[in-house]
């Protein structure tokens, strides 16, 4: 597909005749390139999308699951041609739970060492038929979920715990989230930063034509220090300016209050990791609309549900959250990394239910 439609038309001129654009392989240097911002989700999805509008299939790896699932939601009709099962140690029953159709037709398995180097290649091909046909008459996959799958993300970085933690709120809590980890782990970040910009255009207007008035300049501001790595990653998958409200004002150099390039009368949304209360972010808000900076909306990737949102409502800001803790908590049981009664106890210490 590297070359574009009018590359892919005269192959897709044929009625009796089938067309595969790689989409995402099952190789491990598929991530090279494929999944690299386009500009604000990876090239493979893009890819899944275009396969939709031509007409064609695809070929996704088995190797890459969560790749192979995203692919068919985004390419709900289209044949997907599935290498990776077999030699590459690719997951079939998974693979085909993720890929298949509603029809549970859809996917054409290709095991090529596996049949090739086989004692007996026949035999070979009849067993994967066999394991093909049994998977298929399994339960499929759930649709894909980005924000579960982040979630997910989440939880295999290690960033949300279980214990007994004192917040920055001075409130105890049951689960402690350390979004700060995202600065070690960039593929969790780049998966954050998609998510915080799917919401800024979609629910904030940032980044879509026509949502501000003319000659508005558009800023994002990120509150140290949690949310500096996050708003730095929106930034570069937005192609928006960046500034920050220091902590502290530095004695030395320019003693400014405000890094980065404004002037009085920028839109700027605030970008937090998350809320428990709405202190940090009223605090935040007040350099910078002391400086002639607008500040309508803030968000966050979580919201603790603990008052937070409400009262920045209160003050007049438009709260935006990517998760909720509550539905976090729901999707960690459903993957089984915590039990109901887990759930239970800590939705009953944060809430009281």
């Amino acid at each position: 597909p590297y070359l574009g439609e009018d590359s892919v038309t005269p192959f897709t001129a044929f009625a009796g005749k089938g067309v595969f654009l790689l989409c995402h392989t099952s190789n491990p240097g598929a991530t090279d390139l494929q999944t690299l911002p386009c500009p604000n989700r990876p090239l493979y999805e893009a890819v899944a999308e275009k396969a939709k509008a031509w007409g064609t299939g695809l070929v996704v790896g088995a190797t890459y699951p969560d790749a192979l699932a995203r692919a068919r939601a985004l390419s709900p009709e289209a044949w997907i041609l599935l290498p990776g099962v077999g030699a590459q140690g690719g997951d079939l029953a998974g693979a085909l739970a993720a890929g298949l159709r509603e029809d549970r037709l859809g996917v054409v398995v290709n095991s090529s060492r596996d049949i090739i180097y086989a004692p007996d290649p026949r035999q070979a091909a009849l067993d994967l038929r066999k394991r093909i046909n049994d998977a298929r008459s399994g339960p499929l996959a759930p649709a894909f979920d980005p924000l579960a799958s982040l979630t997910l993300t989440l939880a295999d970085i290690g960033a949300i715990r279980f214990g007994r933690f004192t917040l920055a709120s001075g409130k105890t809590s049951p689960i402690y989230v350390d979004l700060r980890l995202l600065a070690s782990h960039p593929a969790a970040l780049r998966q954050v930063a998609r998510a915080y910009a799917d919401l800024l255009r979609a629910n904030v207007g940032v980044g879509e034509p026509g949502t501000d008035e003319p000659g508005t300049r558009m800023r994002l501001a990120a509150i140290p220090y949690a949310a500096l790595p996050i708003g730095t990653a929106v930034a570069l998958e937005m192609d928006l300016p960046l500034i920050y409200p220091r902590k502290e004002v530095k004695a030395h150099g320019t003693a400014r209050q405000i890094e980065g390039e404004y002037e009085a009368g920028d839109r700027v949304v605030v970008l937090d990791d998350l809320i428990t209360t709405g202190g940090s972010k009223l605090a935040a808000i007040e350099p910078l609309e002391a400086a002639g900076l607008t500040v309508r909306d803030v968000v966050v990737l979580i919201d603790r549900e603990q008052g937070g949102g409400a009262e920045l409502a209160e003050a007049g800001y438009r709260p935006h959250a990517v998760l909720r803790l509550s539905e976090m908590l729901d999707q960690l049981a459903v993957a089984g990394r915590i039990s109901a009664a887990q759930r239970a106890e800590i939705a009953g210490a944060l809430w009281g239910g």
